[in-house]
């Protein structure tokens, strides 16, 4: 039997593979094969076994029936390899020796004939000749035969499919998905919006898991939010020449704080970094340069702006060395830390 193929393969996925996977590898080829971008004459073909094959392994009940299907499958050939393998014959083992039946007597041989006349050995060589001459007419009969098969085989097949070549599981044996018409395939601008509003319900899917995103996401986007306390990529990274640090510490906080180190030596107030940290977790802005700054914050669950009072930071010549300070500053659900802190609005952040 051919080679069992299942919208697994179609999608280059192991059937383990987790939704995410799915929708990753399913993004990756769509664009790849679409025949707006890919000019093979196949891509058209190739597009709707993709987006067919996600539509069932998207869905959990169509993959559930899929999954069923191919167990039916291997079910039918229990000693076969499993699916995706070639179900290849495998030859009966010789019998082994122990096995072999006892040799049976040979008739005694019989006389051999005397020597042949010189007329005799001619007449035998010329017969020998002849047959071999009939042996290679049929030889090249049989060749030009299979040859002439080959060409009525695959004279209108021309090159040879891609590895998406795709036998539809007939689903006799096991209870049919909903039936699905033929996908038609959408223009490329059409895939790219579609996959643009399919990456937005995922980020509003998230914010309704963790709330405590919402803010913060809606502030900066999902994707830049890192997964622990960490400085936000391509934000300003500024007054880094000093020796002193400004540590905030959300260890007694239930809420992610997106937070911002503003200078106030500049007119108006400029922020100099900006980071994240989540829930019970600590930052530490290092190297900092000397001067007069305060630290704002949007809280992650509230959504509400907040601002510290100032505080300096100062480097001192001393006879032992340079001082320099390290402040840092905690944060409370209820406005009672170590550190005054005051409402602010939205554009002051």
């Amino acid at each position: 039997m051919g080679k069992l193929v299942t919208h697994y393969d179609n999608l280059k996925v192991a059937r383990s593979a987790p939704p995410a996977v799915i929708k990753a590898a399913y993004r990756a080829l769509a664009q790849q094969y679409h025949p707006d971008v890919n000019k093979d004459p196949d891509a058209s073909r190739i597009m709707q076994l993709v987006n067919r094959a996600y539509e069932v392994l998207s869905n959990p009940d169509l993959r559930a029936e899929h999954d069923a299907w191919i167990r039916d499958q291997e079910r039918s050939y229990p000693s076969g390899p499993a699916a995706g393998a070639e179900w290849a014959y495998t030859p009966p083992r010789p019998s082994s020796p122990a096995s072999a039946p006892p040799p049976q007597p040979q008739p005694a041989p019989a006389p051999s004939p005397g020597p042949k006349s010189q007329h005799q050995q001619r007449q035998q060589g010329d017969a020998s000749l002849a047959s071999r001459a009939m042996g290679v007419l049929i030889l090249i009969g049989v060749l030009a035969f299979l040859a002439n098969l080959a060409n009525k085989m695959f004279k209108d097949t021309g090159n040879p499919k891609p590895a998406y070549s795709y036998r539809e599981p007939s689903f006799k044996d096991v209870p049919p998905p909903i039936e699905l018409q033929s996908p038609k395939v959408e223009s490329y601008e059409q895939l790219l919006e579609r996959m643009k509003k399919e990456e937005q319900a995922e980020v509003e899917r998230v914010e309704a898991m963790d709330p405590s995103l919402g803010h913060i996401a809606k502030r900066i986007g999902q994707s830049r939010i890192p997964y622990s306390p960490a400085y936000i990529k391509d934000e300003p990274y500024l007054r880094s020449d000093g020796l002193s640090s400004v540590t905030i510490d959300n260890t007694q906080n239930d809420s992610d704080v997106l937070v911002k180190l503003y200078s106030l030596d500049v007119y108006p107030a400029a922020a100099v970094r900006t980071f994240y940290i989540p829930k019970l977790g600590r930052f530490k802005a290092s190297d900092v340069t000397a001067g007069n700054y305060d630290v704002r914050y949007l809280d992650g669950t509230s959504g509400a702006f907040s601002k510290s009072e100032p505080f300096a930071l100062a480097e001192r010549q001393t006879d032992s060395g340079i001082e320099y300070d390290n402040m840092s500053m905690t944060l409370y659900k209820v406005v009672d830390g170590n550190m005054q802190t005051e409402r602010i609005n939205e554009s002051d952040f």
